[in-house]
C-alpha cells in the first residue's frame, strides 16, 4: 500500500526542497508531477529553472495542470513528488473561470478524495507539496476567499489521509503527523 506524506507551509518555506529531498530518498524510479502554468513571463522562467534542476537530478518530469488523477493512476512503480496542489486549484479556477462553471469546496473534496484514493491503491509512495493559505487575513476580494476556501479544504483531506504531515517553517521541517 502506498504511503503518503503531505508537505506545506508559506511561500519559499522549503516545502518543493523538503519535497525532493524525501522523494530522491525513496523508491525508484522518481517521478516529478509538476502543476505549474505559466501565465506570465516570471512563471515561465521560473518552470524552466526547476526543469533544468530536474533534469540535472534524472527525474521522470510529468507536467499536468489539470488531470492529475490520470497521471497517478498511469504510474505503477517508484515515488511520485506532486509540486503542487495549490497551484493546481489555480489551474482549476483559471479553467472554470474560462468555462463560466462554478467551482465549489464540494467539488474539490471530491476531486481531492478521488484523488487520495488512486493514491492509497497505487504501488508508489506519494510526496505532496501544498502551500499552506490559512495563516493571514481574510482576504477582501471573493476570488481570493474562493481560493483560500480550496485550498484549505484540499489540504485537511490530504492531510487526514496522510501517513506523514509536514508544515516547512523557514525552511525547517516540522512532523505535524507521521503514523
Amino acid at each position: 500500500m502506498a504511503r503518503i506524506t503531505f508537505i506545506t507551509g508559506g511561500c519559499r518555506s522549503g516545502k518543493s526542497s523538503k519535497a525532493e529531498e524525501l522523494c530522491l530518498a525513496s523508491s525508484t524510479p522518481h517521478h516529478y508531477l509538476a502543476t505549474a502554468t505559466a501565465f506570465d513571463d516570471g512563471m515561465k522562467r521560473r518552470i524552466e529553472a526547476h526543469q533544468l534542476q530536474r533534469a540535472e537530478e534524472n527525474w521522470n518530469n510529468i507536467e499536468e495542470p489539470l488531470d492529475i488523477l490520470k497521471v497517478i493512476k498511469s504510474l505503477k512503480q517508484g515515488s511520485v513528488l506532486v509540486d503542487c496542489l495549490t497551484l493546481w486549484i489555480n489551474n482549476l479556477m483559471w479553467e472554470a473561470e474560462q468555462n463560466k462553471i462554478e467551482l465549489n469546496e464540494s467539488m474539490i473534496s471530491e476531486r481531492a478524495s478521488e484523488i487520495i484514493k488512486a493514491m492509497q491503491e497505487s504501488p508508489c509512495d506519494f510526496f505532496v507539496v501544498s502551500n499552506e493559505t490559512g495563516m493571514g487575513i481574510m482576504p477582501i476580494n471573493a476570488q481570493a476567499r474562493l481560493f483560500g476556501d480550496l485550498a484549505g479544504r484540499c489540504n485537511q483531506l490530504f492531510a487526514k489521509s496522510a501517513s506523514r504531515a509536514i508544515l516547512m517553517v523557514s525552511g525547517l521541517a516540522l512532523d505535524l503527523k507521521d503514523v
